[in-house]
């Protein structure tokens, strides 16, 4: 269980603070515990809530540790060559990849959109809207939550991914 307070990542695509354990009072059975999750990178007021006892993708946020082996990870390991002119199939091969909420998977999902879109600008391509898509989402996940763990600027951050997966 979280508790109040608590940084945590939410559906691969959004670092949240835990802002308290109630029951909201939309629910009908009052002893059903939820999660305030108040999103950190937001500029309104939205918040979310979670079951506790849910299996919704929710994790605690990555160790100062693991974001320093993400960072070397994004450097050394080969992305992805995954091929196919169906976006429905690309959608679905980066589901796969994201499925269990890790930070290994946001990872290499990432490197292999940006090692294509560099690909592609080489060629004067654009990406695909389905990998435009979702290099946004994994982007500002993982830069959300290396920012937080690092206590560095997100645009700083983005500059390491950029730099450690292209080398620029």
């Amino acid at each position: 269980m979280f508790s109040v307070g608590e940084k945590v990542v939410y559906k691969t695509n959004a670092v949240c603070t835990v802002e308290a354990v109630e029951t909201p009072s939309f629910v009908k059975e009052s002893d059903k515990k939820y999660y305030k999750l108040r999103y950190l990178f937001s500029n309104g007021n939205e918040v979310v809530y979670v079951p506790v006892d849910s299996d919704v993708n929710i994790r605690g946020i990555m160790s100062k540790k693991k974001a320093e082996e993400c960072l070397e990870m994004l450097k050394d390991k080969p992305a992805s060559e995954f091929t196919t002119r169906q976006p429905a199939l690309l959608a679905a091969h980066f589901q796969q990849m994201l499925s269990d909420n890790s930070v290994e998977g946001t990872a290499a999902v990432l490197k292999e959109i940006l090692v294509r879109e560099k690909k592609c600008t080489e060629e004067g391509k654009k990406l695909r809207q389905t990998e435009e898509h979702y290099l946004a989402i994994v982007e500002k996940a993982l830069s959300e939550e290396l920012a937080v763990v690092l206590d560095k600027d997100i645009f700083e951050i983005k500059g390491m991914i950029r730099n450690a997966v292209l080398g620029e």
